[in-house]
């Protein structure tokens, strides 16, 4: 029944949500009653509902009456309709992570290597204070100009020098906006270790990201800086944000092979960091298991393109196999006649 409703499992915290519906008093969220609370998060009415999980309409307000007195009691509501379930548990905090959400904790609880700081670097809220009168208030584009700063700047990054790269592509941004222009602003930072600074790029880029192509890419590269902050610092925050942002890219590529493979190499790289007894490293083992599980079944079928990467995950196969049990090196092993 979960693939009817396969957005509210990418969108949603339901583990938390089902958790917290259950310590409330009085009646519990039954199984049946699930898909109805799924579809709600999902965005459909009452009567879309009936129809996917094949109920009568007069079944399903039976039901949906339950699930709504539940809702308003775990949210605080007196009263709650169809379509403000999903509104008042986002409002509730059962939504995934979004970025605008934590950046400010992330300053406030120095989560940020403060060793990576360079005050030669401009700051991305300077940047930010440069484009944003440009976006409120556009002027002809110089397309010509942008593209030899961009040039510029992609030289600078080919070379290392990052910092320079970044004032090349805000000029060029300046002369010609664009997101390619920021994501690069944002990536530049990535290699700079500078994360706070990218992070805040990468907040301001997803308000005008329009296209799915390009939403898919933000969460990519903000997974990838969680990825990296979890290897460093083995922080089950960052982890579970790594693993949040992954969802929110594979959200619009579900089959995305790179994507699911990261999964897995986030999961099986996190948890021998963890001694073998500990609660930490079983759930971590669990959930490389089931996010192995997954990526298999994707790359199993030939439409999904496994030969294309195949190499380079092999390689990282090789990497991740050094010291885990022989069970799942077994597993990842199998990988290679795939």
């Amino acid at each position: 029944m979960d693939e009817l409703f396969a957005k509210a499992n990418l969108e949603w915290d339901l583990e938390a949500l089902y958790t917290d519906l259950a310590s409330l008093k009085g009646p519990k969220l039954t199984k049946s009653q699930k898909p109805i609370l799924l579809g709600l998060l999902s965005g459909y009415n009452p009567t879309a509902i009936a129809a996917k999980i094949h109920w009568t309409p007069a079944a399903l307000r039976v039901e949906l009456t339950k699930v709504y007195k539940q809702i308003a009691a775990l949210v605080g509501e007196e009263k709650i309709v169809w379509h403000r379930v999903a509104d008042s548990l986002e409002r509730a905090g059962y939504k995934r992570p979004r970025l605008k959400v934590f950046k400010e904790d992330l300053v406030e609880l120095k989560l940020l290597s403060s060793q990576s700081f360079n005050s030669k670097i401009i700051t991305a809220s300077k940047i930010i204070a440069v484009i944003k009168p440009i976006l409120s208030h556009p002027q002809m584009a110089d397309k010509s100009s942008a593209e030899i700063l961009i040039k510029q700047g992609d030289r600078s990054a080919k070379q290392g020098n990052f910092s320079e790269a970044i004032t090349f592509y805000k000029d060029g941004f300046i002369k010609s906006p664009s997101l390619n222009g920021l994501i690069k602003i944002a990536r530049c930072y990535d290699r700079l270790l500078s994360y706070h600074n990218s992070l805040f790029i990468y907040d301001f880029a997803l308000q005008f990201a329009q296209k799915n192509r390009h939403k898919k890419q933000i969460y990519y590269f903000i997974a990838r800086i969680f990825y990296e902050l979890s290897l460093s610092n083995y922080n089950d925050f960052y982890v579970k944000l790594s693993y949040d942002f992954y969802q929110q890219s594979l959200y619009y590529s579900p089959f995305d092979v790179l994507l699911n493979w990261d999964i897995v190499n986030l999961f099986i790289s996190v948890f021998t960091a963890y001694p073998n007894a500990s609660e930490a490293h079983k759930n971590y083992v669990d959930n490389a298991e089931r996010a192995l599980y997954l990526f298999k079944s994707i790359a199993s079928r030939p439409e999904f393109n496994f030969k294309l990467y195949k190499e380079a995950i092999l390689q990282d196969v090789e990497r991740l196999s050094q010291g885990l049990d022989e069970r799942l090196k077994k597993q990842l092993n199998e990988l290679k006649s795939f």
